[in-house]
């Protein structure tokens, strides 16, 4: 799954993880804190995927998990996806597109013991929330590379 190539990564300690996992109040799924401990705050190569008829969705970054001079990190995200766009508490952003979307996961969907996987666009008001994938592993594979 980790397979494919990251750029702009950088460090992250696991404590650091776990302390976010706290101040959320969820468990994020082994897969996904694996990537982040290898990856936090990067980009794949593989960048696109798609979801339902809308082809080509882009995966921006990884949300840092550090405090970030650059872009936002993993707690900015969820205020201003909670407190300005008024997402459900459950939704945890982990990523963005480059319009400003959020990838999150949906903790009010789990499937064996792992949150969905969701696409949420910021400025719709209604169908606002897309499901991409079951799992983290799940969207990880769905991405692929521009030809």
């Amino acid at each position: 799954m980790f397979e494919m190539d990251w750029r702009y990564t950088k460090p992250v300690k696991p404590e650091r993880i776990q302390e976010v996992e706290t101040e959320l109040n969820v468990r994020f799924p082994n897969s996904f804190v694996e990537c982040v401990k290898k990856n936090n705050a990067g980009r794949p190569n593989a960048i696109l995927f798609d979801l339902g008829n809308d082809k080509e969705k882009v995966f921006g970054n990884l949300f840092d998990f550090n405090d970030s001079e650059y872009g936002l990190s993993i707690l900015e995200a969820y205020e201003s996806l909670v407190d300005e766009h008024e997402a459900p508490k459950e939704l945890i952003p982990f990523a963005d597109d480059p319009a400003g979307n959020f990838i999150c996961f949906d903790y009010r969907s789990i499937n064996n013991g792992e949150p969905a996987v969701v696409f949420f666009y910021h400025e719709r008001d209604e169908d606002n929330i897309r499901r991409i994938s079951n799992s983290f592993e799940d969207f990880i594979n769905k991405l692929y590379e521009p030809k």
